[in-house]
């Protein structure tokens, strides 16, 4: 799952395809067309819905739960960024990070948390 949809859930490539005889490169590459702008590769998060509840086993909660994670993705996303603009915020964020994790591991083994 990628973080950088607009709004809404995202949709992940899965493992299960369907295997299609082969076709030399020069048929494909006539009747594949014109390349396409990044753009028309955009799902419409109402389509992502109805792709992921109609074919999928995906139900409203869990549906709901990968848009807050893609939400607090998208957040911690454009914190980091606009912390690397800042000048020497990069160590600080560093310092800040090893902090976190080294209480987490003590809170972890404490089970106080």
């Amino acid at each position: 799952d990628h973080p950088c949809v607009s709004s809404g859930a995202p949709i992940a490539l899965g493992w299960r395809f369907n295997q299609y005889d082969g076709i030399p490169l020069d048929e494909y590459e006539i009747a594949r067309g014109f390349t396409r702008e990044k753009e028309h590769f955009r799902i419409p998060r109402d389509t992502r819905v109805k792709i992921l509840l109609e074919q999928t086993d995906v139900t409203l909660r869990e549906l709901k739960d990968a848009e807050l994670r893609t939400a607090d993705a998208r957040e911690n996303m454009r914190k980091s960024i606009k912390a690397l603009r800042r000048p020497g915020s990069q160590a600080l964020e560093e310092i800040k990070e090893t902090a976190r994790r080294q209480f987490g591991c003590i809170a972890r083994r404490r089970n106080i948390c």
